[in-house]
């Protein structure tokens, strides 16, 4: 296993066991009851998502999982959710492929058919900036955003977009004909407040403060290893 995918599942174990609001009770062959009722299982749990067998495959080596049963999975519109525990917390997780519509409809089904407290998304950082990442490194991030939506402002249009082509010219920034390009905004939906048009989706704060504090005790816990 590479050190990205066990540093990242350290950390994932470490934040499993932070304080957490209190569990059901667990349900004997939850699967099952799956199988029998479009009802949720009454057992709350954490979902994990994957990109990759690579991921999967990180979590079953790290040791830190235990399967429910020994047929502790069931097949959900052509995606397999799997059921057991992780350093002693209850979770579910299901590998949906990189694309944007795959991951969207398998957490539309892992939020519809499992009683989900929170959702984490384990997959490869390729995006961050290789001069302050480095590989082994674990990112935990305070915001995302979705770029895969975007229009493009032609040359010489009065509305500038966020992305300036001229910024990047070489040898010298200046005009290009590319113009450039404005990001969409997405709609976020709360409990509390009116939908709203935003760029950048916040991290659960709780959660990012966890994370926080469990990726400095793995820092430490790997500086004493080396």
């Amino acid at each position: 296993m590479s050190r990205v995918n066990l540093a990242a599942l350290l950390l994932l174990g470490l934040l499993l066991v932070m304080p957490q609001q209190s569990m059901q009770a667990s349900l004997i062959d939850s699967i099952a009851e799956i199988e029998k009722s479009n009802c949720k299982v009454a057992h709350l749990r954490l979902g994990l998502v994957f990109t990759s067998d690579v991921n999967e495959r990180a979590l079953k080596d790290s040791g830190l999982y235990s399967p429910d049963s020994e047929d502790s999975s069931v097949d959900i519109a052509g995606r397999r959710f799997h059921s057991g525990t992780l350093n002693g917390s209850s979770i579910v997780y299901v590998k949906t492929g990189s694309a944007s519509v795959n991951m969207a409809t398998a957490l539309q089904i892992l939020l519809a058919r499992f009683h989900i407290h929170g959702v984490i998304y384990f997959g490869n950082a390729g995006s961050l900036d290789k001069k302050t990442m480095v590989p082994g490194d674990v990112s935990v991030p305070q915001a995302v955003a979705f770029t895969g939506v975007w229009n493009w402002k032609k040359f010489g249009s009065e509305e500038k977009g966020h992305l300036v082509f001229g910024d990047f010219n070489y040898p010298e920034n200046g005009e290009n004909l590319l113009g450039t390009v404005e990001y969409e905004k997405i709609n976020m939906f709360t409990p509390s407040e009116a939908p709203k048009e935003v760029f950048w989706l916040p991290i659960t704060a709780s959660w990012y403060e966890a994370a926080t504090k469990a990726l400095k005790v793995c820092q430490s816990q790997n500086i004493q290893l080396n």
